[in-house]
């Protein structure tokens, strides 16, 4: 049985089993979220809407001029838990809110990010859902 032991067995049609994410997701989309949700990194408002799913819409956009606007939101951000990939250009996402330095589990539902073009971005209805969550008058005003 000479070459029985031979090297590990690996996918080569890139696939990946349930719930594992492509090689290189995980770091992308924790990447997106620190850009869309990030208060504190200076990102220039092109930047941040890049990483946002669905940026070029009027509403979308709008929402997202005001939160990356609003100084009373500086000290608030979100941080990536747990990534899940149910497709390869699917994502769930566990993250937990971060107020002026103090993390608040739970508080978030499980978020989304989607691979459009090559590259991961926060989905739209999880950017409302988080903007909605620190100003509930903003209910209703994203798609």
């Amino acid at each position: 049985m000479a070459g029985a032991l031979g090297a590990p067995a690996t996918i080569a049609s890139g696939a990946t089993a349930p719930g594992r994410c492509p090689v290189g997701a995980r770091p992308a989309i924790v990447q997106a979220y620190a850009d869309v949700f990030g208060r504190s990194s200076g990102l220039a408002l092109e930047q941040r809407a890049s990483a946002l799913d669905r940026a070029d819409e009027p509403a979308v956009r709008a929402l997202l001029e005001r939160a990356a606007s609003d100084p009373a939101t500086a000290s608030t951000t979100v941080t990536v838990v747990r990534v899940r990939c149910p497709r390869p250009d699917r994502a769930r996402v566990e993250a937990d809110l971060v107020l002026a330095g103090v993390v608040l589990p739970d508080v978030l539902p499980t978020g989304r990010a989607v691979r459009r073009a090559g590259a991961w971005k926060v989905a739209t209805p999880t950017f409302c859902a988080r903007m909605t969550l620190e100003d509930p008058s903003l209910a209703g005003r994203c798609p």
